[in-house]
């Protein structure tokens, strides 16, 4: 139990090294989600609107669209395209 609570540590720590993989590496919107997400006090609420924003953003350069009114299908599109941007990045 105490390995498992020092790697959660080493990655909270130093998120840069240990949580980005190739896909999200880079990412500014997801360094954004994290950093928002690790401010938070165990009473606080996520930003769900500022953390779907930045979802969309990274899918606006990813050169999709989506329509803001259909969250199962932005979360599907959300999926692939990072799926399809790690498939790229490992084949290179």
């Amino acid at each position: 139990m105490d390995e498992v609570k020092e790697m959660k540590a080493w990655c909270i720590e130093d998120p840069e090294n240990y949580l980005w993989c190739k896909s999200t590496h880079g990412m500014q919107e997801v360094r954004n989600i994290f950093y928002k997400i690790k401010e938070l006090k165990y009473i606080d609420k996520p930003d769900y609107e500022y953390i779907r924003e930045q979802l969309k953003f990274i899918l606006q350069k990813e050169e999709r669209t989506l329509s803001s009114s259909n969250t199962r299908e932005f979360d599907s599109v959300l999926y692939l395209s990072l799926l399809n941007r790690e498939r790229e990045l490992y084949l290179q």
